[in-house]
């Protein structure tokens, strides 16, 4: 994969970002809730985002990639 320039790794970095944001907030509110249905459909998108998070960090890092809740983007040193 050829070196993404700063501002792709700073994209990239604000999409991982969100995507863990949007995993904290659905298994928040899944914790939250007292209904099963609603319970399970945040769980769901939790999934989701979960594994979004994880694609694009394999697609950036490689299948060596890491867990998800631990991500950083790694810049090379100019």
């Amino acid at each position: 994969m050829a070196n993404l320039t700063s501002k792709e790794l700073d994209a990239l970095e604000d999409q991982l970002n969100f995507e863990h944001t949007c995993v904290c907030k659905y298994q928040a509110a899944a914790q939250e809730t007292t209904e099963t249905a609603l319970r399970n459909s945040f769980n769901q998108y939790a999934g989701q985002h979960q594994r979004h998070g994880k694609t694009k960090q394999l697609a950036h890092e490689g299948p060596a990639a890491h867990v998800y809740c631990h991500i950083t983007v790694h810049r090379a040193s100019p």
